[in-house]
């Protein structure tokens, strides 16, 4: 993420469900919807340590301070986002 003066910013999230078009992930951070982010880790089954930029399609606060957040990874043509627990899988 970038912060207000265009410096990157890092925050850790746990990530929650994923498929080929997005993710959704838990954070402590709110994340803005429209936002740009770069999520790195691992994905799953085949997809350690990578690196995709993705769109903050929606973000909803859950209990004790965590957002849940639906992302849609770039250059991806499905307009799906995952639906997490605890979000309502808006895109």
């Amino acid at each position: 993420m970038k912060d207000e003066t265009g410096g990157s910013r890092w925050a850790n999230a746990y990530l929650r469900e994923v498929n080929e078009g997005g993710a959704s992930i838990a954070l402590m951070t709110q994340l803005e919807i429209g936002s740009q982010v770069v999520i790195q880790g691992n994905l799953g089954e085949g997809r350690s340590d990578v690196r995709m930029d993705a769109e903050v399609k929606w973000c909803t606060r859950g209990t004790g301070g965590v957002f849940n957040v639906g992302l849609k990874f770039a250059g991806k043509s499905s307009d799906q986002t995952v639906e997490g627990a605890g979000g309502d899988g808006r895109s």
